[in-house]
């Protein structure tokens, strides 16, 4: 069975950026278009928005060539439905989801600011 991950990130202007670097690099199209590991035509059309949409593999290829990392990121998730936070399995941890901390770690003493909890500084003063 097939499990099929499909996702799209707009990146305005990505047409407009691959063609001002490729002019800026002193690399010609047809050496920048090998070394991403595209054809010279599949190149151009991206750099004139001909293509409604490239893969993954094509931007890593471009970014390889130019030397550049548009910042493109497909792993950062946008919402996680309450269900995914914890496992429904008894005995399995709770996935760790990129951006969020380690689900899997005792509670923190730090508040997001930075800062210990109060009930930290209180223990520590006690300690004293």
């Amino acid at each position: 069975m097939d499990v099929v991950r499909q996702i799209r990130v707009s990146v305005p202007e990505l047409e407009k950026q691959v063609k001002e670097l490729r002019e800026s690099s002193g690399k010609s199209a047809q050496t920048l278009a090998t070394e991403a590991g595209i054809s010279t035509a599949y190149w151009y059309q991206i750099e004139k928005g001909e293509r409604q949409y490239i893969t993954e593999e094509v931007l890593r290829g471009i970014e390889r060539a130019l030397g550049v990392d548009f910042g493109v990121r497909f792993d950062t998730p946008t919402h996680i439905p309450p269900s995914l936070l914890t496992s429904r399995i008894p005995g399995v941890p709770k996935p760790n989801i990129p951006g969020l901390p380690d689900q899997n770690l005792p509670p923190s003493r730090y508040t997001v600011s930075g800062q210990p909890k109060k009930s930290e500084i209180e223990k520590d003063e006690s300690d004293a």
